[in-house]
């Protein structure tokens, strides 16, 4: 009998259900920003290290490129776009005013996002400190904004990488990385395909959505796969999901219903090897059963 998901993990994630970037909680960390000459100006470029203070408010339409230095919440708002061109950096200053050991600059996205790198040249969203790690910054949360896209982009180093509540995205040729959570979503039906998601504690995390999830790589994290609840008719197909050090795939005590992960590569051809990486139904009686087979008996090509 394997072991239940062990208690810390669920505490790291338990603030991911519920909503950690409300306005009134960012105001009470930071004061608001000083204005900006241009700031809502359409297709404003920037071209010089930005460094900010507080919330800084995108109510129009804006473009980044080059490098990009946030301090604070970068907050886009309903009807807004941000767009990040190819090669941008953009690193995210440490704050911890509240000494609870994470950093509080990160993004908020109430409107929409276009982040496409090319594959010579990716977007890069990363921490600004000389030594990084897992929590330095919050991360890019999404509430209510439509069609979003990342595409060629290194996330790493963040709380949360990737956080979606009802926000229909396309996340393409990404590698998440180092992050405490890479991608976490709730009522988000979310298109995944060829991304790199490694050495994150948790790769994905899913509640009440049926992301279409494909051609992937999730590896070397503690768990790969985390379905908390309310997934129904997620698809999992053609992706490699082994080398996790707890679990390949996990489902939560609250998710009732079957997962269908079938034409997967698990690391292995053995039923036992692969079944001693999923926790479900077979260890716990009242949840649902991660049904894995047929499975790939060759790794699936990423780059394709």
């Amino acid at each position: 009998m394997k072991k239940l998901i062990t208690l810390s993990l669920f505490l790291v994630f338990a603030s991911a259900c519920g909503k950690p970037y409300k306005k009134e909680d960012i105001a009470k960390k930071e004061v608001i920003a000083e204005k900006e000459e241009g700031i809502k100006k359409e297709d404003d470029i920037r071209t010089e290290e930005w460094k900010r203070t507080g919330i800084t408010n995108i109510a129009g339409n804006m473009t980044w490129r080059n490098d990009v230095q946030v301090r604070g919440i970068i907050q886009v708002e309903k009807g807004a776009k941000l767009t990040i061109l190819p090669g941008t950096k953009i690193e995210f200053i440490r704050i911890d005013k509240n000494n609870d050991g994470a950093g509080e600059a990160g993004m908020v996205i109430y409107g929409n996002v276009v982040a496409e790198g090319i594959e010579a040249n990716p977007i890069i969203f990363t921490s600004a400190a000389s030594v990084k790690n897992k929590n330095d910054w919050q991360g890019i949360y999404l509430e209510g904004s439509n069609d979003s896209l990342f595409r060629n982009c290194i996330i790493e180093y963040a709380d949360k990488a990737l956080h979606m509540h009802s926000s229909p995205a396309v996340i393409s040729r990404c590698e998440l990385r180092f992050n405490q959570g890479a991608l976490h979503f709730r009522d988000s039906n979310i298109m995944l395909d060829h991304n790199y998601i490694h050495h994150n504690i948790i790769g994905l995390r899913i509640w009440d959505s049926d992301p279409v999830i494909t051609s992937n790589t999730v590896r070397e994290n503690q768990t790969g796969i985390f379905c908390a609840e309310g997934v129904k008719n997620i698809f999992i197909q053609n992706n490699n999901i082994y080398e996790n050090s707890e679990y390949n795939v996990g489902l939560g005590e609250s998710q009732k219903d079957n997962v269908n992960a079938q034409n997967n590569y698990w690391g292995s051809k053995n039923y036992k090897d692969i079944e001693q990486k999923i926790y479900d139904k077979s260890d716990s009686e009242y949840i649902g059963k991660v049904i894995y087979s047929p499975f790939l008996f060759e790794m699936v090509d990423i780059n394709k």
